[in-house]
């Protein structure tokens, strides 16, 4: 796959019954993604506080060197997926980026606000847009 190609619906469906084929027949999902040429750059959107479990809040923000020990499913699942995900990329099957991001999406979010990044980016592909950020990546 060409880089900054944009897929139409129907290749994307082509590509994942190849991803089905192989992971089917023993591959890992990353070494099916990796023999089928889906992945350059992957992105893994975690949770922005569930990981971390009970903060304090007196004390105010946190980074995300702060220690994680979730207290719920979810945060527990998040950052598992975390770990095997940081695996394959160690492994060299893919680039990765985990962002642990909050209030990305919500029914309630306006897609002209800057706020809920997951709505904001589709409703800028689907309009043809770029996607944009209001930061610099490399301080994620």
């Amino acid at each position: 796959m060409a880089k900054g190609q944009r897929l139409k619906p129907e290749q994307i469906v082509t590509l994942l019954r190849q991803i089905d084929v192989l992971t089917t027949n023993g591959k890992t999902l990353a070494q099916a993604c990796k023999e089928v040429g889906t992945v350059e750059q992957s992105y893994y959107l975690s949770s922005g506080g569930s990981v971390y479990g009970d903060v304090n809040p007196i004390l105010g923000g946190i980074s995300e060197t702060h220690s994680t020990f979730p207290i719920s499913p979810y945060g527990l699942e998040k950052l598992t997926c975390e770990h095997l995900l940081h695996l394959g990329a160690l492994r060299g099957h893919y680039k990765l980026i985990i962002l642990r991001t909050s209030n990305i999406y919500g029914a309630a979010l306006d897609a002209n606000r800057k706020q809920g990044v997951v709505g904001v980016w589709l409703s800028r592909n689907n309009a043809g847009l770029p996607l944009t950020t209001t930061m610099d990546l490399k301080t994620i």
